[in-house]
């Protein structure tokens, strides 16, 4: 089972790497091979901070996020989905009880998904409006030389570099809202297995003994954990749709010759 255990921890984490490496590359590729057929009106009314923003950054994270984070939420889905039904096989109606959270943690996840897209939105928009800053005063330097406007510069990247140090931790505080709720509902529904099982053990009325109580609670604790990293999965996924939809924006620019 370890050497198992050793091959796997080798396998997956190296095949997540070069799906995340080659999900990059052919994200790159189709965004050049299309900026390449734009004209010539495209590239100068865009700044180049946001096209290399696109092409670096951009992809860079969506990458990660698709060879990495999604295979381990497609092993923590399997996980509860093979546990829980173990769980309803166990005690469908201990089982129900337990799910009663279900609807304030979809509720919560919505509520945070939301803001995350907004703050996620704001903090990219910032972020290329410091590139082209770095690239205007980088290009300019010449000019801030001569006219002796270090200081000016100076603080007008740090006002940069600072709006996206307030937008950066808004989306972690409210993406930091799902765990504590989760471990909260998970404590409620502890209370509630505890409860109705204890009942169901003392009453003569069902086939439950103090051994299956103690079997159900070790499956639940099984499901918990991968339940929160996929809630955690979800809360991610809204920043990256955000960022798929920058990098998509790309597409929307037509060269105006055809053929």
């Amino acid at each position: 089972l370890f050497a198992v255990r050793g091959l796997m921890s080798y396998l997956v984490p190296l095949s997540t790497v070069r799906i995340s490496n080659q999900a990059m590359y052919e994200m790159r590729a189709d965004l050049i091979a299309h900026m390449m057929a734009l004209d010539l009106a495209f590239f100068e009314r865009t700044r180049s901070g946001e096209i290399i923003q696109k092409l670096v950054t951009q992809t860079q994270q969506l990458g990660l996020f698709v060879g990495i984070a999604t295979a381990n939420a497609l092993r923590d889905a399997v996980t509860v989905i093979i546990v829980s039904g173990y769980l309803i096989w166990k005690n469908p109606l201990l089982f129900a009880t337990a799910v009663v959270v279900l609807p304030f943690i979809i509720w919560i996840m919505n509520f945070v998904s939301e803001r995350v897209k907004l703050a996620q939105g704001q903090a990219e928009t910032a972020l290329a409006d410091y590139m082209n800053g770095i690239e205007e005063t980088v290009n300019g330097m010449r000019t801030v030389k001569i006219s002796s406007q270090e200081d000016m510069e100076t603080g007008r990247l740090l006002k940069g570099t600072a709006s996206i140090r307030d937008l950066m931790n808004r989306v972690q505080i409210t993406q930091a809202l799902v765990m504590p709720s989760i471990d909260l509902s998970s404590a409620f529904v502890y209370v509630l297995v505890i409860g109705g099982g204890g009942y169901m053990v003392l009453s003569p009325s069902f086939d439950m003994d103090g051994a299956g109580i103690i079997t159900f609670l070790l499956g639940m604790v099984m499901v918990f954990d991968p339940a929160r990293l996929l809630a955690l999965f979800f809360g991610t996924l809204q920043a990256n749709l955000v960022l798929l939809e920058r990098v998509r924006s790309l597409y929307a620019e037509r060269p105006s010759i055809q053929d």
